[in-house]
C-alpha cells in the first residue's frame, strides 16, 4: 500500500546529524497514514549515548488527534515524600470523554492513585478528579483528596453547578500537593447552585460550605444564599441597580470549642446615579439606600442582645473630576519624544448618617485595606453588615506624560487625602464613641517607563500626623532584552491597630540571566525582615542545545507547619518529541515576574544542506 511504510532500524532526530546529542532509534517502524498511526518495535531513546527509556512495542499518533497512551513521566523531589516519580497513562474514551489515571511512587509515603476524567456534552461539562493513597508510610493512615466539577445549562440563560473539594486532613496539602499555591491552601469549597440571566437580571440561589483546616478558623457558611441583582445603565442619563438577598448563616465550632452567632440576614439595596460626562470632565451623584433585617438564632446569639435587628440607611455622594492637557516642550526635548502632559484633579464626597451597629453580627463583612480602591468609594468595608457613617470628602491629583504620537503612557503620578469632618463612629467591632474630625493617610503612588527596559511602580501610605509610614511598596524591573531581567521588590506594612495587627516588612529578588551563550540562570528569594527569616527561594538553571532543553530548579518555601518544604524540578524537552521529568515552567511564570522559558536553538540550514 501506498498509504503504509515499514522501515528497519530506523532513528529519529531534531539534531544535526553530525552531533545527535539524542535519537530514537526502533528495530522496526510502522507508519500508516490512513489509520494516522505509528507503530515501532524495540523503541529506544537514547541521550547522549544511553538509553534512558523504551518499550517492545508501542503506538503514536501521526498527527494532532488524541490517542490512548502512556504520557511523559514526571518526576522529582520532595523533602516531605522523597523521590516522586508519575507515570500517567491516558484513555481516549470518546470526542467528549477522557480520563487519565496517574500512578505515583512516593518513597517516603507509598503508591498513589490519582485520576483525572474530563466530559462535555450539549449544554453540559465537568471534570471528576480524585487521589487516594492507602496506609501512608509516614502518616500511618490513609490519604485522600477529590474534587468534583459540574456545570449543566437548564434551559437558555440558567446555569446549574457543582463544585465541590475536599482532603482527608489537615496536612494533606503541605504533603501531597505539587505546587506551593496548593500546599497553602486552607479552605476547600463545597457549593452547589443555579444561576440564571435575564434581561437586565441575574437571579442566584446557592448552598456553599467549607472545609477549613487548622490552624485556620472556619468561615460562615450559606445554607442557602438566594440573590437578586439588577443593573440598568443609560436609562434616560440614569444608572440604576438593585440588589436583594436573603442567607442562613452558620458556622462550625471554632478551633477552642467556642460557638459563634448564627442566624438569617435579609437586605435590599437600590443604587440610581446621573453621570454627567463631557469632553474635559465629569460629575456624578448618586443615591445608595440599604435596609437589613437580622433573625438571630437564640442558642448562638450574644447573651442579652436582641434576636432581631433592623436598618435603614442611606448615603448620597458625589464624584467629580477635570482633565487638562498640554504640551510638555521640555520633557520633549530631553527625551526626544513629543510628550503631552496632563493634570487631573478629581473630588469625591460622601454622606451617611450614623446608625449604631454595635450589636450587629460579622457574617461577611471585613474592613477593607486602605488605599485607592477604598478612598473613593462610599462604605470603607466590604460585606454588607457594617454601613459605615460619613461626612468624607476625598481630593486627589493625578498627572500623567503621554507620548503624543502612540498614545503610550510613560510616567503616572498621584497623590490623594481623604478629610473626615466628623470622624467615623461605626467600627468593625463596636462603635467609636469620641470619633472626632481628621485627615487621614496621604497617599501617593507613581508609574514610570520613560527608559526601555526599566519599568518602576511605588507607593506609600503616610500619615501626617504620626509622621510614619504605615504601607509602602516598591517594585523595580529590569528587563533590557528577551530573557534578560532582574526584578526588585520591598513591602512594608505597620500594623495600626489591635484588630489590625499584621506586619510585613519583605523584599523579593529574582531574576533569569545568561551565563553562557547557552545556559540561563534563574532564582528568587523572599525574606521577612520582621520576621527574620526566609519566606521562600529558588534557584535554577536552563540549558538550551541545539535539539533540546534541559531545565534543573531547587525551591525553598515555608509550609504552613512553620517548617520548610524543599522541591526538586528537572525536566529535558526534546524538540520535535516530548518532555520528561517535572515542569517548572508554571512555578516559575508565577514566581519570576516576566520570566521566558528558553527553547531549542535549531541548526541553521542552507540550501546545500541535503546535496553530497
Amino acid at each position: 500500500r501506498s498509504s503504509f511504510l515499514a522501515l528497519k532500524k530506523a532513528t529519529y532526530t531534531t539534531c544535526s546529524p553530525d552531533n545527535a546529542d539524542w535519537y530514537f532509534s526502533a528495530r522496526k517502524l510502522d507508519l500508516d497514514s490512513d489509520r494516522q498511526v505509528g507503530t515501532a518495535y524495540g523503541g529506544v531513546l537514547n541521550f547522549f549515548g544511553v538509553p534512558i527509556a523504551g518499550a517492545p512495542a508501542f503506538s503514536f499518533p501521526l498527527n494532532s488527534e488524541r490517542r490512548s497512551g502512556v504520557l511523559p513521566p514526571l518526576f522529582g523531589y520532595g523533602s516531605n515524600s522523597g523521590f516522586d516519580l508519575t507515570v500517567p497513562y491516558y484513555f481516549n474514551l470518546a470526542p467528549n470523554r477522557d480520563l487519565t489515571l496517574y500512578p505515583r511512587i512516593l518513597s517516603s509515603r507509598g503508591v498513589q492513585l490519582g485520576e483525572d476524567f474530563r466530559y462535555m456534552g450539549d449544554g453540559y461539562s465537568g471534570r471528576i478528579r480524585g487521589e487516594f493513597l492507602p496506609d501512608d508510610k509516614k502518616a500511618g493512615r490513609n490519604r485522600w483528596a477529590y474534587s468534583i466539577q459540574h456545570y449543566q445549562t437548564v434551559i437558555p440563560g440558567m446555569t446549574a453547578y457543582v463544585n465541590v473539594s475536599k482532603v482527608s486532613d489537615d496536612k494533606y496539602p503541605d504533603d501531597l500537593t505539587r505546587s506551593v499555591s496548593q500546599s497553602t491552601l486552607r479552605q476547600y469549597t463545597q457549593e452547589g447552585g443555579v444561576i440564571y440571566a435575564w434581561q437586565d437580571w441575574v437571579f442566584m440561589a446557592r448552598v456553599q460550605k467549607f472545609q477549613t483546616l487548622l490552624p485556620s478558623e472556619p468561615s460562615y457558611e450559606r445554607e442557602p444564599q438566594l440573590n437578586a441583582k439588577y443593573n440598568r445603565y443609560d436609562f434616560h442619563g440614569f444608572d440604576i441597580s438593585l440588589e436583594t438577598d436573603y442567607t442562613r448563616f452558620r458556622i462550625p465550632l471554632t478551633s477552642t470549642g467556642i460557638q459563634q452567632p448564627e442566624g438569617n440576614r435579609a437586605f435590599i439595596q437600590p443604587t440610581i446615579s446621573y453621570p454627567i460626562i463631557r469632553p474635559g470632565w465629569y460629575v456624578t451623584p448618586k443615591f445608595i439606600f440599604n435596609a437589613a433585617q437580622y433573625n438571630m438564632d437564640t442558642g448562638t446569639n450574644t447573651v442579652g442582645a436582641s434576636n432581631t435587628l433592623n436598618r435603614t440607611i442611606p448615603t448620597v455622594s458625589l464624584d467629580s473630576g477635570m482633565t487638562f492637557e498640554r504640551d510638555a516642550p521640555g520633557v520633549s526635548k530631553l527625551f526626544g519624544v513629543k510628550y503631552t502632559q496632563t493634570l487631573e484633579p478629581r473630588l469625591f464626597y460622601v454622606y451617611t448618617p450614623f446608625y449604631d451597629q454595635s450589636q450587629f453580627p460579622l457574617f461577611d463583612t471585613v474592613q477593607s485595606d486602605f488605599g485607592y480602591g477604598q478612598i473613593f468609594t462610599e462604605n470603607p468595608f466590604t460585606g454588607n453588615d457594617r454601613i459605615a457613617d460619613n461626612n468624607k470628602l476625598t481630593l486627589g491629583l493625578t498627572t500623567r506624560l503621554i507620548e503624543s504620537e502612540t498614545g503610550v503612557e510613560r510616567f503616572r503620578g498621584t497623590i490623594a487625602q481623604r478629610v473626615d469632618f466628623t470622624g467615623q463612629r461605626v467600627q468593625l467591632n463596636g462603635t467609636l464613641p469620641d470619633a472626632k474630625p481628621s485627615y487621614s493617610d496621604l497617599l501617593a503612588a507613581t508609574t514610570i517607563q520613560l527608559f526601555r527596559g526599566y519599568y518602576l511602580d511605588a507607593g506609600i501610605q503616610w500619615n501626617p500626623d504620626q509622621d510614619k509610614v504605615n504601607y509602602s511598596n516598591v517594585a523595580f524591573a529590569y528587563r533590557p532584552e528577551s530573557r534578560k531581567l532582574i526584578n526588585f521588590g520591598y513591602r512594608y506594612r505597620r500594623p495600626t491597630s489591635v484588630t489590625d495587627n499584621t506586619a510585613i516588612d519583605q523584599i523579593e529578588v529574582s531574576g533569569q540571566w545568561p551565563i553562557t551563550q547557552r545556559t540561563y540562570g534563574i532564582g528568587r528569594v523572599a525574606f521577612d525582615k520582621s520576621a527574620n527569616q526566609l519566606v521562600d527561594a529558588l534557584a535554577g538553571f536552563e540549558y538550551a542545545a541545539d535539539c533540546w532543553v534541559g531545565r534543573f530548579v531547587y525551591q525553598r518555601f515555608r509550609n504552613t507547619s512553620n517548617g520548610y518544604t524543599g522541591r526538586v524540578f528537572f525536566q529535558v524537552e526534546f524538540r520535535g518529541l516530548s518532555k520528561i521529568g517535572s515542569n517548572p515552567l508554571d512555578m516559575l511564570r508565577l514566581n519570576v515576574p516576566g520570566y521566558e522559558p528558553v527553547t531549542a536553538r535549531p541548526v541553521p540550514t542552507t540550501p546545500y544542506d541535503h546535496y553530497e
